[in-house]
Order: C-alpha cells, then sequence, then structure tokens
C-alpha cells in the first residue's frame, strides 16, 4: 500500500481514463496465441482476502516446481512496458488481455494466479481471461476482510518513509493521508457491497467458493497429481 496514493488522491481522479468499449464476453474470446501445455490455477478473492499469502504458501512448499504470479505484479510490468505518459493510470485491455495470454503460454511449470483479474484502471468493470482450468475465490467473511484490509494498511504506513517524514514534519499532510486511507481501506459498508459485486463476478464464471485452508489443500493435491505424472 502506498502511502502516496492517499496523498495524491486529487490527482489521482484527474487522472485520464481509457473508456472500456470491449466487455468482458469479446475478451475471452480472443484467440490465444500458443497453446497452453500446463495447469493454470487462478485464485481470486476480495482485496484483503489473503490471495498473495496463500500463493507464498504453495510456493514455499513446491518451490522451484511451480510459478506463482501475482496479477497486480503482471499488470503493472504490462503498464511499464505499455507506458503513454498523456494517459497516466490507463490500461488498454486488448493489449493486456494478449500480454495475459503470452505470459500463460511460455510458461512449462503449473501456474498459479493469485489475485483479481480486473482492470482498476478504467471507467467500467472489466474483467480478463487468465485461462484457468481449476478457479478458486476466498470465502470469507466481510468483517474479517475488513480488519485485514485495514491492518494491512497501517502495517504499510509505519514501513512507508514518506509517511513517517510527513508524521514527523508535516503531521497536517499525514493526518489528511491517513484519513483517506482509513476512508477506503477501513470502510465495512464500502468493503461488504465491493465484495458481494464480485461473488456475483465469479460466481456466473464457476469459481469454486472455499475457505483458504481448503484451497490450499485442494490446489496441493492437483500440482502434486501433476509433477508425478
Amino acid at each position: 500500500m502506498n502511502y502516496n496514493i492517499y496523498m495524491d488522491d486529487k490527482d489521482y481522479l484527474k487522472c485520464e481514463y481509457i473508456k472500456n468499449k470491449t466487455k468482458y464476453s469479446e475478451l475471452k474470446n480472443i484467440q490465444i496465441g500458443g497453446s497452453i501445455n500446463n495447469i493454470v490455477i487462478h485464485i481470486s478473492g476480495a482485496s484483503g482476502s489473503g490471495k498473495t499469502t496463500l500463493g507464498n504458501k504453495l510456493k514455499e512448499k513446491f518451490g522451484n516446481k511451480i510459478v506463482v504470479k501475482d496479477l497486480d505484479i503482471l499488470r503493472d510490468e504490462h503498464s511499464d512496458e505499455a507506458y503513454d505518459k498523456t494517459k497516466p493510470w490507463s490500461i488498454d485491455e486488448v493489449k493486456y488481455q494478449k500480454y495475459i495470454d503470452n505470459y500463460v503460454t511460455k510458461q512449462n511449470k503449473p501456474l498459479i494466479l493469485v489475485g483479481l483479474n480486473d482492470n482498476p484502471r478504467g471507467t467500467k468493470k472489466i474483467y480478463y481471461n487468465v485461462h484457468a482450468q481449476h478457479r478458486y475465490y476466498i470465502d470469507l467473511d466481510g468483517n474479517i476482510i475488513n480488519k485485514q484490509k485495514c491492518l494491512r494498511l497501517l502495517n504499510d504506513i509505519k514501513d512507508d518513509k514518506n509517511a513517517m517524514n510527513d508524521l514527523m514534519n508535516n503531521n497536517k499532510a499525514f493526518i489528511k493521508g491517513m484519513t483517506f486511507g482509513i476512508n477506503h481501506e477501513c470502510n465495512l459498508k464500502d468493503t461488504i457491497k465491493e465484495n458481494n459485486k464480485r461473488k456475483i463476478y465469479y460466481n456466473k464464471q464457476k469459481y469454486k467458493f472455499m475457505k483458504r485452508d481448503d484451497i490450499y489443500n485442494e490446489v496441493s493435491k492437483i500440482i502434486k497429481k501433476y509433477i508425478t505424472k
């Protein structure tokens, strides 16, 4: 969590966004540029539900026998390559879908993708096709998700040099930034509302709604079966 995001919220709202005219159903039908010869597993869930933690746990267990990729990092890598300073925070949904396609097809080990496969940088919600044969959504109570999001914010702030500098030397700016961050990350009503919306989408896409430990156990069995062939 970047403290500067909270400090620059006005500029953030002024950024130009591309208008996503392509619906997810159209993105889904783009022909992938290659064949998928490995297992692809996608673990999604609300922000703060523990997706990254679960991916790290699986990586610790299987080491270099698998590839674990955070979709936030994948999107940032694409943005760095396709950066257009005239359109900050924008993303071309078709180009990014092809970027996902290329990344998936070049893997020769079981691939575990963690994170939301949506586009937060557009005026409309777009969900990308990650070509997963096994799809999971971490089923967690809204109150717990909200608590974890809020704790993550507080933990990140104490390690943020900019935030700590403002705390000591520009307290007014620190209070402003923290107020925005808390309203954004610790708002129970908004957390539950957003999670319920995502559940509708992922249910339509036939994701399995399971507890984190159950997902870990089931994914472990899938990987073991694949790597012992």
